[in-house]
């Protein structure tokens, strides 16, 4: 680590692609003033995150090679008529050095010279170390109870030319003598107006300027020849009056103090006031302005209308502006059901009233019913006091779903007996679980379809979605023109929004019309479909008279809420089920290697993907795509390629993928974990010294004590530190003594989350494979036995393998040497058998049925040897032609069974789906009724005494209260359906192999794992087991 310099030799310097490194070194080193934890950043994901913001400049701050300091600089998306600090970092070696405060005052500088009245920027209320800079730097901490909102307007006061012979002398930082404090700012004036002062004393002269928060701007000046101030009675006014406005000006020095004030319209103020002066002790300047109506409530967050005016003070401008909230005579709007809601019941909603007059009034209207609605009380009034609240539950029932949108009449008879009279629009959507319709309230535009509501938000063009009422957290985001990119649309209001039904798709299409790209117009088009899924594109058009720049692009930016996400990443499916693991932050964009994101969600799933030809990118706090929109000749269009969300569409990732890629793969793959535990390579069998991997796949380095456990007792222990950067670490262990699982257990104490991880490791024996064949009641039989299991079959019984023993203990339940009825099945054999897609079982009793001893290799190279039986339909009319071979396979000292099918088709016919049965009889105990199955996370259901059928995802476990060993079934699910099954005379276990089958072509199923032994495992334990494969 360098030395820290000391501020005089830090340079601030402007980003560039050269600084990249160094700046993902910087956000590395500064997690602990973040929060925490150790995630990592890239040069990469540094270029591409500043390559695609919305930032105007990036302001360094450089000390030698390193990057110490960082500051974004951009407009402020809130408001209009500011610059805005998106995010400010100092590495936390170097804090107390004055680095922040030299990035925030290059930040005003920049501001100054681009002629803008504000700066803003948000913190938050513990940030105790920087709100005293940010204030010293001339920044007001707006009173706000959700958010901490500041505003800087030192770039105001050094552009007021009024005021420049007094800043010519003074140094605005170092002379200012307001109080810092760390609480919000603001003292009331005429007890209705927040204003914000800055002071400052040099030589014995004294400056005060003044702003009020609502219109940003000045309110009062206090130099050393004169004073002005405002004075408006009221802050909230109600619309459709004049009101007066005051200015009070006082010579100081007895000096003339010419004055020429004229009064400017803004918004919905009306303001003539044309007056000249000159003030020599004091006087009052009086004008009264006029309040418009407004269409919709005044934003909290927006610049309020101003009474504005301009003034000549000694032949130098100044610009007086104290914001005022047009008020409605009272504010009227409905609450009712944000539910889905059913057709032809009684409901209630209310009316919510606020009375803005100041003495008490009467509301009156009519409230009209509408096809979609009728309301049992038509005629409302209600009494309210003055500035108070009250409320009116109103009874109706729903004909149909829409959007109630209603301008009603309301007369106002205040108690002095003036009469007001006024419009509201009242609105309010009303919607079940079908129905397709349109329209709008004073927020946003909807549009629905079925259940799900697509919303596009007035204020700041975010377009979401819900269901029911609740929006899952993935929406898309305003369009942006560049590089580099425009940030106009987001508080810029859509044009105009269409609606209309194309068969069973409702359409929203939003028009923009840049003002940055003067010509170029953007259609945003959405298509929602009853089922949830929805297609978004653009339409660019250019109608500049112009060929635009080859380098142009169009960006879409989009938010997906990583909830249990499925993510394709590096070629793996990764399993980010862990909410600590789904923040993007951990993952590189360019590694994600297919189209989608899959979340599975707690109610309901999304899904989103884009054009396989497309590499999404990080967009300021979003992903991203970018649309090539260069070298459009006037007068043409282009079209970019759709992006969908499917909300609730797939309850499935990989059916989601094969969406998204269009085409659909039979073997859905195991996911991998974000932290891998591997052992041999995957290769869970081993009979010397093997390797164990850990991986951290996310993009942060291991940070903790990695414990690693083993049956014969702890493998390593290992501390590891971010600043090593260690993301896989490589151990040696040495194969366990064969016959027993050797259960590998990973413990990782991160810094930030502790995790376990298990794999299961099985030893080999030296021993061959023992194969034996004997005549038996039943015939030729055939037995094969690895010391600890041994397997017999006998095909002139059936197609099973009837015998099953562990260290000598029987586990099938079998009518051998000879089939017959049991419970629902004639002819029933028991063991390990086959079921046959349309054959009944005496249909296969009578087809050729061979035995053989067979030696197969899987994909991971393990020799397996066993038992091959081999049923030839010849007789069955349907099937003739097929060759079914059922493979019982053993290993050398391991006490596994595994099971797999070998189909051959030369029927003639093809079968895209056929389903091959594994059914299997257990025995679990002697009484049976001492047995018990159970899945993982399930519970423990008793066999053989009453009927109940069970759904089994992978993993089963058999077992009896009179045995210590027990059974695991295990398998790739969902490659196959399985199920436990008991009644009060046996007990079963099958799985539905399901496979396309061409004419004269053979087909493999995924193998199954019968496995015996003293230990629980875990499904996840045998991940490595249930991925071997057979003819590969």
């Amino acid at each position: 680590m360098s030395l820290i310099s000391t501020a005089n030799q830090i340079r601030i310097v402007e980003y560039e692609r050269s600084y990249a490194a160094a700046v993902a070194e910087m956000w590395n080193r500064s997690n602990e003033s973040w929060g925490g934890g150790n995630q990592q950043r890239t040069t990469e994901s540094v270029e591409q995150d500043l390559g695609n913001s919305i930032n105007l400049h990036t302001f360094l701050a450089v000390d030698g090679d390193e990057v110490v300091g960082f500051c974004s600089f951009s407009h402020y998306r809130n408001d209009e008529g500011a610059l805005y600090v998106p995010l400010l970092n100092v590495r936390p070696d170097y804090h107390s050095k004055k680095i922040g405060k030299a990035l925030i005052l290059k930040s005003v500088e920049k501001t100054v010279e681009m002629g803008w009245p504000r700066l803003d920027l948000f913190t938050w209320a513990g940030n105790t170390k920087a709100v005293p800079m940010y204030k010293k730097c001339g920044f007001f901490w707006e009173k706000k109870d959700n958010s901490v909102h500041l505003m800087n307007f030192i770039p105001t006061v050094l552009q007021t030319e009024a005021l420049k012979p007094y800043m010519d002398r003074i140094d605005w930082y170092a002379d200012s003598t307001r109080s810092i404090e760390i609480k919000p700012d603001g003292v009331k004036r005429d007890g209705m107006f927040d204003c914000f002062e800055y002071s400052w004393a040099v030589d014995g002269q004294i400056l005060r300027v003044e702003f009020e928060k609502t219109g940003r701007g000045l309110h009062a000046l206090d130099t050393p020849d004169y004073t002005i101030e405002t004075e408006i009675a009221e802050h909230d006014l109600v619309f459709g009056k004049s009101y007066t406005v005051r200015y009070h000006i006082v010579s100081k020095t007895g000096q003339p103090i010419l004055c020429e004030i004229n009064g400017r319209d803004d918004k919905n103020i009306r303001f003539e006031l044309k007056q000249t002066i000159a003030v020599t002790d004091r006087m009052t300047v009086e004008g009264e302005f006029f309040v418009d109506p407004i269409l919709e409530e005044q934003s909290d967050w927006k610049t309020h209308p101003v009474v504005m005016s301009e003034w000549i003070i000694n032949g130098r401008k100044a610009e007086f502006r104290t914001g005022i909230a047009p008020k409605f005579p009272a504010k009227v709007s409905i609450s009712g059901n944000e539910h889905v809601q059913y057709l032809h019941m009684k409901e209630e909603l209310y009316l919510n009233y606020e009375n803005h007059f100041n003495e008490t009034a009467t509301f009156t209207f009519e409230l009209p019913s509408t096809q979609q609605v009728e309301f049992h009380e038509k005629q409302i009034s209600i009494t309210i006091p003055a500035k108070a609240k009250a409320s009116v539950p109103v009874s109706y029932v729903l004909k149909e779903f829409g959007v109630y949108s209603a301008e009603v009449a309301v007369q106002a008879q205040l108690i002095s007996g003036e009469q007001v009279h006024f419009e509201r629009k009242l609105s309010w959507i009303f919607k079940g679980l079908t129905g397709r319709f349109s329209g709008e309230d004073s927020e946003y535009w909807y549009a629905n379809n079925g259940a799900f509501t697509l919303v596009l938000n007035k204020q700041n063009n975010d377009l979401s979605f819900r269901c029911d009422h609740y929006d899952y957290g993935s929406w898309w985001s305003f369009p942006k023109l560049g590089k580099p990119y425009s940030a106009e649309f987001a508080k810029k209001k859509a044009e105009a929004v269409r609606f209309y039904a194309e068969d069973d798709v409702q359409v929203m299409e939003a028009f923009y019309q840049s003002e940055d790209f003067p010509g170029l117009a953007i259609r945003s088009i959405v298509r929602l479909q009853t089922n949830g899924l929805i297609e978004h594109y653009y339409i660019l058009d250019n109608e500049s008279g112009e060929t635009t720049p080859d380098s142009l692009q169009l960006m879409e930016c989009f938010r997906f809420e990583p909830n249990r996400m499925v993510l394709p990443y590096d070629g793996s499916y990764l399993d980010l089920n862990d909410s600590h693991a789904g923040s993007f932050d951990h993952w590189e964009t360019n590694r994600i290697s297919e189209n989608w994101l899959y979340s599975r969600g707690d109610k309901l799933s999304r899904g989103l993907c884009w054009s396989p030809c497309q590499t999404l990118v990080k967009s300021d706090w979003f992903l991203g795509l970018e649309h090539p929109a260069g070298g459009l000749l006037t007068g043409q269009s282009i079209r970019t390629e759709s992006t969908y969300l499917a909300m609730g569409t797939f309850s499935d990732w990989w059916d989601f993928r094969s969406f998204a890629r269009q085409r659909r793969e039979l073997e859905i793959p195991a996911l991998a974990d974000h932290l891998e535990l591997r052992a041999n390579a995957g290769n869970p069998f081993v009979k010397d010294a093997y390797e164990l991997i850990v991986v951290e796949r996310k993009n942060k380095p291991l940070d903790g004590q990695l414990t690693i456990r083993a049956r014969d007792g702890e493998v390593a222990s290992v501390h590891f530190a971010a600043e090593t950067d260690d993301r896989r670490v490589n151990f040696t262990k040495q194969a366990a003594k064969f016959g027993a699982v050797d259960r590998i257990v990973l413990d990782y104490a991160g810094r930030d989350v502790l995790q376990e991880r298990s794999t299961a490791v099985f030893t080999l024996s030296d021993q061959s494979i023992e194969q034996q064949t004997f005549v038996g009641p039943a015939g030729q039989s055939f037995r094969v036995s690895n010391e600890m299991l041994t397997l017999e079959a006998a095909p002139a019984f059936g197609n099973v393998a009837y015998s099953l023993k562990y260290n000598g203990e029987e586990w099938l339940d079998t009518s051998f040497p000879t089939p017959g009825p049991r419970s629902w099945w004639n002819p029933w054999h028991g063991g390990l058998g086959m079921e046959v897609q349309g054959m009944s079982g005496y249909s296969l009793q009578e087809e050729e049925r061979r035995g053989d001893f067979v030696s197969l290799n899987d994909s991971l190279g393990n020799p397996w040897s066993g038992i091959r039986l081999t049923a030839r339909i010849e007789k069955h009319e349907a099937n003739r032609g097929l060759v079914i071979e059922q493979y019982y396979l053993l290993l050398p000292g391991v006490p596994i069974l595994c099971k797999v099918n070998r189909i051959v088709n030369e029927t003639g016919i093809s079968y895209p789906r056929y389903h091959l049965t594994d059914r299997n009889y257990f025995l679990a105990g002697e009484p049976q009724t001492s047995g018990w199955m159970e899945v993982p996370d399930g519970p423990r259901y008793r066999l053989a005494t009453h009927e109940i059928e069970i759904q089994v995802k992978g993993m089963l476990r058999i077992g009896s209260d009179h045995r210590s060993s027990m059974l695991h079934v295990a398998y790739q699910y969902p490659n196959a359906y399985g199920w436990s099954y008991t009644n009060n005379l046996l007990y079963n276990q099958g799985l539905v192999h399901t496979t396309p089958l061409p004419s004269s072509c053979t087909a493999w199923t995924k193998p199954v794992f019968y496995l015996l032994g003293d230990q629980i495992l875990k499904q996840s334990d045998l991940q490595s087991l249930t991925s071997i494969r057979f003819g590969y």
